[in-house]
């Protein structure tokens, strides 16, 4: 049987479990987040002994030089000791510069950065608190000297619970990032539809992608759809609705699920559908939110004629600590 070593102590398990399981198996308080390899909150540094390649699939050629991988893919084949990183290794210094509400459930947070041209709108970051809390989070504006996100809060939620009690305007914290392909990109200046489609914070990267597209004044047609359950949910309406005014190619659709007297009651796929029909093998469409939801819009999108090429993703997997 293989053991890890972590911090002096040893640990194992009768199961063919990931590093990650083993360690939370044993009670020991690990950083984790998604636990399918995507947000990168459980990196580990290797001390001694042998990865499988898949532990370090989708990570930086730099990271992996030097020693890196992600707990939550690698299964064991032999005795590991590992440690966790040196942020200052892998991770950029930043500055909480400002924290401010935006509805009943969404805090928005501005953070320094002092080089806005290695992020692009919509792609994500690793938000990495004082006390070692990692959760991701999108860019949801075109980066100039900080980033915004819309943290959704969560119950109990650990970096939730950081942000409302404890963090505070100058506070340090780092950055790791960015990842994901989901941003603005056209370097020819063509002419294509853009679609955006999400529910809740999933707004998030789509109005970071339509700024940025109105930002390099794309000439087609940008139609943002933003889906909740109640009007509530819709938190940066007026500044969309705002936004449609000022720009004749820019379209915002918002609706909800329960009955409205000012919001369309429809589900965000059958809106989707309805958006794509005679652009459907023209737009590149993104779609970002919560997992089921996004892989109900990315099926029904494909079914409708969009070529998956042209279908840019984030999942968003929330965890309940």
């Amino acid at each position: 049987m293989s053991v890890v070593y972590y911090k002096k102590k040893c640990y194992s398990s009768a199961n063919k479990h990931s590093v990650l399981d083993i360690l939370l198996e044993n009670g020991v308080d690990f950083p984790h987040a998604c636990k399918i390899g995507t947000c990168q909150s459980c990196l580990t540094k290797l001390v001694e002994g042998e990865v499988c390649s898949e532990a370090q699939e989708g990570l930086k050629s730099t990271l992996v030089a030097q020693n890196y991988f992600l707990a939550c893919q690698c299964k064991l084949s032999s005795d590991i000791t590992i440690a966790l990183p040196d942020q200052s290794d892998i991770a950029i210094l930043s500055t909480v510069i400002d924290i401010s509400m935006l509805n009943h459930n969404v805090l928005r947070v501005r953070i320094s950065v002092n080089d806005p041209e290695l992020f692009k709108a919509g792609q994500y970051i690793s938000l990495v608190s004082s006390e070692n809390i990692i959760r991701s989070y999108s860019i949801a504006n075109v980066p100039t000297n900080y980033i915004e996100l819309h943290i959704k809060l969560v119950p109990n939620g650990l970096m939730s619970r950081w942000l409302i009690q404890q963090a505070e305007i100058g506070n340090s914290l780092y950055i790791r990032g960015p990842m994901g392909d989901c941003f603005y990109h056209n370097p020819q200046h063509e002419s294509f539809p853009i679609v955006l489609a999400g529910t809740g914070t999933g707004l998030a990267p789509l109005i970071g992608i339509a700024s940025d597209a109105l930002k390099n004044n794309h000439n087609g047609s940008i139609t943002l759809i933003h889906g909740g359950l109640n009007e509530d949910d819709l938190y940066l309406h007026k500044e969309l609705t705002a936004l449609q005014k000022r720009h004749t190619n820019f379209s915002y659709s918002p609706c909800v699920l329960n009955e409205s007297p000012l919001i369309q009651q429809a589900s965000i796929e059958k809106v989707l559908i309805h958006t794509l029909q005679g652009i459907e093998a023209e737009v590149r469409l993104f779609v970002c939110g919560p997992e089921e939801t996004t892989k109900k819009m990315k099926m029904k999108a494909f079914l409708a004629g969009v070529p998956s090429a042209s279908i840019y993703s984030d999942s968003f997997v929330t965890t309940t600590s």
